[in-house]
């Protein structure tokens, strides 16, 4: 034993938390003692045949320490499964043979410098915990004091967190990760009765600090962070509610039960492809396959907590371990919850505030996403208010997300790169408006692109619901409308979801609403139509305004039409129908993907070192000819395959107090002003008999004549079947 001297006990600044561990009792890290004959049925089931194997082959095997313990992931997982052997199988030796070895490793600890290198040491003392958990009879008072000492003084300093761990965010960074809500809060939950100084400050915090945040946005069913680090990061909100479920024996819940939506959320992201939408920064589609083993591992967690079958089945898909540890799986799974017959999800799915998203997929394949994106969290999040995606057969309206960059030359880019902060998270490398102001009062180090706002109250990593709420930039967006439907079969039918990102802009932009509406059409040759319909007011009509869409294809450029074409065989066919008097172009191509202001900011890369990088090869731009505070942009696209007809061209519809396009047999309008339409009278360019989607519609019953339709508030948009003309007013 080496000798220590005691550490003054953590002072906690929190009232004494809501939910505390159960004194006197071990085990209770994830599960307790009354959870042992179901988990012990766990070994023999038919599920868990890949995990009980991979647990009995790591506990086999002995430790052969040198005169330090270099850093392996591997050996820790070696000591907490033999730790976890005691109560699960009686097994004294292998537990005590833990419990010397996490002496040694804590005594001997060597890590290499590496990036992010407080997770190495995180692991670590989650390994300590567990052996003083789960093998807590075989020790005495004196192991079990040198055991929280080594861990305080040996780990805590290391931690970015700090010691005491008071330091970062509750909400972005690495702050909301693992260093809390797995390490610290199981070193507290372990170590309860001895030292409860520990549990009451780190629980304290958690509650007091990460709670408020995390629960308010748990309301919108999704993740802040994105489709990588939006996965990444709930992994560890979803081990600490197992946490406090097992040690509660399932009476006790951390988070708000919106939470559990989060990881369903996830599996939309998900295209046709097995890959998900690129939402926020990305780093696992620098290689040759996606990563999505958080997504299994969430799904994992919240099956198991929450009782989704649908979850458990997609965990177990790929005879998935969660974060490689099969003792997990055979603690935490309930194979009662049983495994959904298919993975299959109701073909679209809305986020509400704070986040105000759709995300659809169509019986042919096709996907869209919109995003209003009510409230900003930076960090990983990028400046894409009113963001688009679209993928058919491949991704048609991309978006460039992935920070790590390997140029051909072999030149790297990383995290605050400037490649990072000038092109991948600014507005310029997503599906938005840019308004160029050269007077604009921005961030140095993020460059001046034309994009959303860059003042450093909108940059940084937010410490906790109040100090978000306290950001002026804390809303960006406000949805305005949203309105779905299905066909009659179940599937896709059509959303619509209207924005008004006025405040993510800075003070060039007055007015600025944005509405997309992506409808399933009756053709299967041209299965999806999309309209992005756009209102712009700035500050000064001098000011530079661009429409823009990305794509991995090229563009063929023929007048107001744009066609791209996905190497996988997906067609999206763009008719540019306002403003009248416009520019099309293209800015870069498969030499120059990064282009902001005329600068490549990075040379190409090796293909064949990353080809599923989904950074484009260049982006579609419409520009006004005509100077004008007032602007409105309108789109209309169809998708199709490869070798199919595209000569069907959308056209324009004007009327009073609105505009919109005539696609197919597909009319869909939008009001040119901002207050909501009483009265719509539309001549149609068609005598065929026509869908028409009104949106920007005021709430009440409204009559076209024969029949009385109802508008709800947050709707705003009515669906109806109408041969030309057709006439609509408000009657109530």
């Amino acid at each position: 034993m080496s000798e220590f001297k005691p550490i003054e006990p953590l002072v906690s600044r929190y009232a004494k938390p809501r939910i505390l561990p159960p004194k006197g009792r071990h085990p209770r890290l994830f599960f307790l003692a009354e959870d042992l004959p179901r988990i012990r049925q766990n070994l023999t089931h038919k599920d868990h045949a890949a995990a009980y194997e991979r647990y009995r082959e790591v506990i086999s095997q002995g430790f052969a320490f040198g005169d330090r313990f270099e850093f392996s992931e591997d050996e820790l997982t070696r000591v907490r499964y033999k730790a976890l052997a005691y109560p699960l199988l009686g097994d004294e030796s292998a537990a005590r043979e833990a419990i010397e070895a996490i002496f040694f490793m804590l005594s001997h600890l060597s890590i290499s410098p590496r990036g992010d290198i407080c997770r190495a040491y995180g692991l670590v003392m989650f390994t300590a915990a567990s052996v003083y958990d789960w093998a807590y009879p075989l020790m005495d008072d004196a192991e079990r004091n040198e055991l929280i000492w080594l861990c305080e003084t040996v780990l805590g300093p290391n931690f970015e967190v700090g010691f005491p761990p008071s330091k970062q965010g509750m909400l972005t960074g690495h702050g909301c990760e693992a260093q809390l809500l797995r390490d610290w809060l199981s070193l507290g939950i372990a170590s309860y009765d001895e030292y409860p100084d520990i549990y009451d400050f780190v629980m304290g915090r958690i509650e007091n600090e990460m709670l408020p945040a995390h629960n308010y946005y748990y309301q919108s069913g999704s993740h802040w962070q994105g489709s990588a680090y939006g996965p990444s990061r709930y992994v560890s909100t979803v081990i600490a509610e197992a946490l406090i479920f097992g040690m509660s024996g399932g009476k006790e819940r951390l988070f708000d039960p919106m939470m559990g939506e989060v990881s369903l959320t996830f599996l939309y992201y998900l295209r046709a492809d097995g890959e998900p939408f690129r939402i926020g920064d990305d780093w696992a589609d620098r290689g040759k396959a996606y990563h999505i083993g958080d997504y299994h591992a969430t799904a994992f967690y919240v099956a198991n907590i929450y009782r989704k079958p649908i979850l458990r089945a997609f965990a177990f898909e790929k005879s998935m371990i969660p974060t490689d540890d099969a003792a997990l799986i055979l603690i935490l799974d309930d194979p009662s919850v049983g495994f959904a017959s298919r993975i299959s999800l109701p073909p679209l799915r809305y986020n509400g505030s704070p986040l105000g998203s759709y995300i659809a997929h169509d019986r042919s394949g096709a996907s869209v996403y919109f995003k209003v994106g009510e409230s900003y969290s930076a960090n990983h999040e990028h400046k894409d208010s009113g963001a688009f995606m679209l993928f058919y057969k491949g991704s048609l309206a991309s978006a460039a997300n992935c920070y790590q960059y390997r140029t051909a030359s072999d030149e790297k880019f990383f995290y605050g790169s400037t490649l990072d902060l000038q092109y991948n998270k600014q507005t310029v490398s997503n599906n938005c408006m840019l308004v160029y102001d050269p007077e604009e009062n921005v961030v140095p180090r993020w460059g001046n692109s034309g994009g959303q706002r860059t003042d450093d109250l909108c940059n940084g990593e937010y410490f906790d619901l109040n100090d978000w709420k306290r950001t002026p930039t804390f809303t960006w967006a406000k949805v305005l409308a949203h309105a779905d439907g299905l066909r009659e079969d179940g599937s896709f039918g059509f959303c619509l979801l209207s924005g008004d990102h006025t405040n993510a802009y800075s003070d060039k932009v007055r007015d600025y609403r944005r509405t997309s509406l992506a409808v399933s059409c009756d053709s299967p040759d041209y299965p999806m139509l999309l309209f992005v319909f756009d209102r712009l007011v700035t500050r000064d009509a001098s000011l530079e305004k661009t429409w823009q869409m990305h794509t991995m294809g090229k563009y063929e450029l023929d007048g107001r039409r744009a066609i791209t074409r996905h190497p996988d065989g997906g067609v999206l066919v763009c008719d540019s129908l306002l403003p009248k008097a416009a520019e099309l172009g293209v800015i870069g191509n498969a030499e120059e993907r990064f282009i902001v202001r005329g600068k490549n900011l990075a040379e190409k890369c090796d293909p064949t070192r990353q080809p599923i990088r989904e950074d484009g090869r260049g982006r579609l731009t419409v520009t006004p000819s005509d100077e004008s505070e007032l602007n409105y942009f309108l789109s209309a696209m169809y998708v199709t395959d490869d070798g199919k007809p595209t000569a069907q061209k959308a056209e324009l519809v004007e009327g009073v107090g609105f505009v919109g396009a005539f696609l197919f047999d597909v009319c869909a309008v939008f009001p040119t002003g901002t207050e909501d339409l009483t009265s719509l009278a539309i001549a149609l360019p068609s005598e065929r008999k026509t869908t028409l989607y009104a949106t920007g519609l005021a709430k009440g019953l409204w009559s076209d004549g024969d029949r009385v339709y109802e508008v709800g508030e947050s709707e705003k948009t009515l669906v109806l079947t109408a041969y030309c003309p057709v006439k609509l007013e408000k009657i109530d």
